[in-house]
């Protein structure tokens, strides 16, 4: 399994392999790629059916969410 870290070692992706050094001890185990992924995706599932609402308010989102 790749990790996170050896993916930014390899110049994958742009992140410096030292800004793991600066994560506290409990971040510090190996993150795969897998749930990197995972994160990243859910994130833009969340934010592409948040988008047509988020400007307005909780009570007229719960409104139309009713109908």
């Amino acid at each position: 399994m790749t990790s996170v870290r050896q993916l930014a070692e390899q110049g994958i992706i742009p992140v410096p392999p030292a800004a793991f050094d600066r994560l506290p001890p409990l971040h510090r185990r190996p993150i795969s790629f897998d749930r990197a992924e995972g994160m990243l995706l859910g994130l833009a599932i969340g934010d592409a059916l948040g988008n047509t609402s988020s400007p307005g308010t909780p009570t007229p989102r719960r409104r139309s969410s009713a109908r």
